[in-house]
């Protein structure tokens, strides 16, 4: 079937009222935007009317938004009982932000740089309210993390891969490596920071990272983290350095290597250590460098077991 014969089928079927041969055409290409226009058709047309993806998808755009969402889930009354209702909100935002940037992907409007850099802000955005909610939803019951001198501790999310560049795109999942300022325990049931912060990226990574009946807003990888799967996925900024003085290859780097097929999914994923090698080519403007994967026991799996062919 054509992609014109698709994307006037996938109107036909949600009802909808196409103004011209591009909506027609990215109807047909987009899986994404066809399950979005049969998923709240009413709502699609309206958008389809505006035609609101002829204009760039801003910072300022994206953070009207999450304010609004604030707004209508402040983290001073945040409880885990509303958590259905924050993740399909969430999801609804993430998606309608996405449904412009994939719009004006397809039909060539944005650059690469713009599509890239509304999807990192996007991410970004996302992080800091679902951190915020979710601090707020364990401070609730357990208290106030502080360290030794009563000083309150606020968890630091560091963004690694596509996401740590500005490069994220519309399959990357976000790499992140999470840490918090000092030891300590709470105000309320005396758990240690350390207990307290665990909770609270499994709390987030659920919140953004679940897959429910809307859909997700971005997985969420957390093995990138300080030995891999083996270390905890929260620690002290002090275990931190250490790991890095002492574990760490000046050399070497951990690296998530992933094969992901044309349909989308996941060939496989595996954690290894990454090393530059060779020298440069003799000419100045072509650089050479050559890289190498090592797999050990020390990152993940000792060997890679993938039939390539």
């Amino acid at each position: 079937m054509s992609v014109a014969r698709w994307g006037q089928q996938v109107a036909s079927l949600a009802e909808l009222t196409l103004h011209d041969n591009e909506q027609v055409q990215l109807l047909g290409l987009s899986e994404f935007l066809a399950q979005m226009a049969q998923r709240s058709s009413a709502e699609f047309q309206n958008w389809l009317d505006a035609k609101s993806y002829v204009h760039p998808v801003t910072a300022s755009n994206i953070l009207a938004l999450t304010e609004e969402l604030t707004t209508l889930f402040p983290k001073e009354q945040a409880e885990r009982a509303e958590l259905p209702q924050f993740q399909r909100a969430l999801r609804k935002l993430r998606n309608n932000v996405q449904r412009e940037i994939v719009w004006r992907h397809l039909s060539r409007r944005a650059s690469h740089a713009e599509t890239v850099e509304a999807l990192s802000t996007l991410a970004d955005s996302l992080l800091d309210i679902g951190l915020a909610w979710s601090e707020a939803v364990e401070a609730a019951v357990e208290g106030e993390p502080q360290d030794e001198q009563g000083e309150r501790q606020s968890l630091a999310i560091f963004a690694l891969g596509k996401l740590g560049g500005r490069e994220l795109n519309l399959s990357s999942d976000i790499d992140l490596v999470c840490a918090y300022p000092e030891p300590g325990k709470t105000s309320i049931t005396h758990k240690t920071n350390q207990q307290f912060f665990v909770q609270v990226v499994q709390l987030l990574v659920k919140l953004l990272g679940e897959n429910t009946g809307d859909g997700f807003c971005f997985r969420i990888d957390l093995r990138l983290r300080p030995y891999g799967d083996s270390g905890p996925i929260v620690q002290p900024l002090a275990a931190m350095e250490r790991y890095f003085e002492t574990s760490g290859r000046d050399w070497e780097r951990f690296a998530s290597v992933e094969l992901i097929e044309p349909d989308g999914s996941i060939g496989f994923q595996a954690n290894a250590g990454l090393r530059i090698r060779g020298g440069f080519s003799r000419g100045n403007n072509f650089p050479k460098r050559s890289f190498r994967l090592f797999f050990r026991g020390e990152y993940g799996d000792s060997r890679l077991e993938y039939d390539l062919f």
